[in-house]
């Protein structure tokens, strides 16, 4: 399984999933020349691609996602994307391929917002962006994924002491909001498993956020909770550039 970060943000997110016979992407937040810059990463065309999988309605997600209809399918909830062509149901999962595309409920403030669970055989890819916190009902679908796209959207001090509104602050804080760089540390660390080889840092904040506050953070909780990253690729996804990770 391949993956390309191609931009994870405030300002525009899409990702790419490519295994052995399937190509999805999952949101369409970007621009179509940005979406480009992945393809090509992986030398792919738009045209390959198999169907692209929506996890919520908010613009840095669905921006260009009318560009991509002459392309494949869109699959979403219709709450998300009354125009979805393939309607998406939290734990109702769809076949592409060798891929199953296995949607779950999460805790953000939009219609319907969907995370998703990727298997190819026994491989597993957990993509989890945009929420306040994760149940931990989801815990047993979500442990020991070979690959990790977990949001760390904020440091809670940086938050906090930032110029944003007061109604924004408890927005993103909030169960409806992000998952801080603690909250997402800690999940990982009663998450990843013997499987685990890469985990990638999503939807960090250009104001609230730096690659390596998270990183330390990720470190840290790692080593005061004694859960060892020995042998997994960890890397901060971008705003600006496209990330690759999976297998290389």
């Amino acid at each position: 399984m391949k993956l390309a970060f191609v931009r994870s943000g405030s300002r525009g997110n899409a990702t790419l999933v490519l295994s052995d016979n399937a190509f999805i992407q999952i949101d369409m937040g970007t621009t179509f020349k940005v979406l480009k810059e992945g393809l090509e990463a992986i030398g792919k065309q738009a045209e390959d691609l198999q169907g692209v999988f929506l996890t919520h309605n908010h613009t840095d997600h669905i921006k260009s996602i009318h560009m991509m209809k002459k392309y494949c399918d869109v699959y979403a909830s219709l709450e998300t994307y009354k125009e979805a062509d393939k309607a998406l149901f939290p734990g109702v999962g769809e076949e592409i391929g060798d891929l199953l595309i296995f949607p779950f409920s999460v805790s953000h403030d939009a219609p319907d917002p969907l995370n998703f669970v990727i298997f190819e055989g026994e491989k597993k890819y957990v993509h989890v962006t945009d929420t306040g916190y994760l149940d931990e009902s989801l815990f047993p679908l979500l442990e020991n994924a070979d690959y990790y796209l977990m949001e760390f959207n904020h440091d809670v001090t940086m938050e906090i002491a930032s110029r944003r509104p007061l109604y924004l602050k408890k927005r993103i804080m909030g169960d409806l909001g992000h998952l801080s760089n603690v909250d997402a540390s800690y999940n990982l660390t009663r998450l990843i498993g013997p499987a685990t080889k890469g985990i990638y840092l999503g939807h960090l904040s250009d104001e609230c956020n730096t690659h390596e506050v998270a990183m330390e953070t990720l470190y840290r909780v790692f080593e005061e909770e004694k859960v060892s990253l020995e042998g997994i690729e960890v890397l901060c996804t971008s705003q600006s550039e496209v990330v690759l990770g999976g297998e290389r």
